[in-house]
């Protein structure tokens, strides 16, 4: 969790500790974050500066930051821009075509293509 944090923005808080993960503590799948905790108490924030999502827990203060379609259409826009060679992914077994899928169309691939 996270205290301390000001303005219910919770990067400027300290941490206390790893979230309850899905298979370990601090490691949630794409597939959890997407399917529970993107509604209810969890609040969705895109932080336009960092391209990158995160959901908030104010009651707890778990907060768990992570890649969805939209930060990763920013990131094959950079690529695209620099003149890169590609995107990388750490592991996307829990992805439910989102990641993948948006990795191929920001590269500028279509939806279809392998």
């Amino acid at each position: 969790g996270v205290n301390g944090y000001q303005n219910n923005i919770p990067f400027t808080g300290t941490a206390t500790g790893p979230v309850k993960g899905t298979w370990e503590n601090g490691i949630v799948d794409y597939r959890q974050i997407a399917g529970q905790f993107m509604s209810g108490e969890w609040q969705y924030t895109y932080d336009a500066t960092a391209e990158a999502p995160y959901v908030f827990k104010p009651s707890t203060g778990d907060l768990i930051t992570f890649d969805d379609a939209r930060s990763v259409q920013a990131k094959g826009k950079y690529v695209l821009d620099k003149q890169l060679g590609g995107l990388f992914s750490w592991e996307i077994d829990a992805d439910n075509g989102d990641i993948l899928n948006s990795m191929n169309a920001s590269l500028g691939n279509s939806a279809g293509a392998q």
